[in-house]
């Protein structure tokens, strides 16, 4: 076991969030939110055993900007388990928050100093999104707790969360023009699916007065940027496997849950688009359990192996 914990890469962590958000998703069958809940505390917690196992190896890995990126999922996590905990205890869920949040600005901060701050084109990936937009996790958590300075701290944080998508967009779609992903990195081209439904959940969440203009518009461009990593989903999926293939799965995870609230939204306002809306949101739930198992899977083979040897 320790061998295993040793060789588990740390992007594991992305599959601990998928699950954490696949069992938001399946809120209302307590058996499979719950069995999706252990699934990923356990994840998250061989992530915290591994530290500890190795500091200095954990510590060299995160000098790496492709695992840096995608170490805050763990944080992300972190953020939607402590409201799926808050039915379970308030306070324990409240310091599970803050930690999530505290923790992801450490990995915003310290990420900047160590690689964005170097201006290298070659450093950026679409994984960056998850440093920079990825905190919008703790701003959909914030509602919760009924604290008007958390949702104060949340409104920040969305508002920095669609910042840094505007930002972050052409410098990420240049960096993939002029200087194509290394095919162990293709995989990420998935995280294009997340940071505008991530959003958009996280405005659903925390806004009282909701404009039904934005809320179109933001599901629109999710659905154009979920639309063209599914197109290319087969031809992602199907490569050698490499650890970057976690960035497959929660945003898929996270799309399925913009389309299902979006759609509630949507029902209310056209009756009409009741039936399409929710097929679409049946089909994308669908194609998230899928991802999320068929990537798991293959990530824990792939771990395996690399024990055997």
């Amino acid at each position: 076991m320790k061998n295993f914990l040793l060789k588990l890469p740390i992007p594991v962590s992305a599959i601990g969030l998928s699950f954490a958000g696949l069992a938001g998703l399946f809120a209302e069958y307590g058996l499979i939110k719950n069995s999706f809940m252990i699934v990923s505390c356990l994840i998250l917690i061989s992530v915290i055993i591994k530290f500890f196992l190795n500091p200095t190896m954990f510590k060299e890995q995160l000098n790496q900007a492709p695992i840096a990126a995608t170490f805050p999922t763990f944080f992300m996590a972190l953020a939607f388990l402590s409201k799926l905990f808050l039915p379970i205890h308030y306070y324990t869920a409240l310091i599970i928050w803050l930690v999530a949040t505290l923790g992801h600005c450490w990995c915003i901060i310290s990420f900047t100093k160590k690689f964005a701050t170097k201006r290298d084109l070659s450093l950026v990936l679409p994984s960056w999104f998850i440093v920079y937009v990825g905190i919008v996790a703790s701003a959909i958590a914030a509602p919760v707790f009924n604290m008007p300075i958390l949702i104060r701290v949340a409104q920040l944080i969305l508002a920095f969360g669609y910042i840094s998508f505007f930002v972050l967009l052409p410098i990420i779609v240049k960096r993939i023009k002029t200087i194509p992903l290394p095919e162990p990195l293709q995989a990420t081209f998935g995280i294009f699916a997340a940071p505008a439904s991530l959003n958009l959940v996280g405005y659903l969440a925390i806004t009282t007065n909701k404009s039904f203009t934005l809320i179109v518009l933001q599901a629109i461009l999710a659905l154009l940027l979920y639309v063209i990593v599914l197109v290319n989903l087969f031809s992602l999926i199907k490569k050698n496997f490499s650890p970057a293939q976690v960035a497959l799965t929660f945003p898929f995870v996270i799309s399925a849950t913009a389309i299902k609230l979006s759609t509630g939204v949507f029902v209310t306002k056209m009756a009409s688009l009741a039936s399409i809306s929710m097929i679409v949101s049946y089909l994308a739930l669908i194609i998230a359990v899928l991802v999320v198992f068929i990537v798991f899977i293959r990530y824990l083979n792939f771990t395996r192996n690399a024990v055997k040897k």
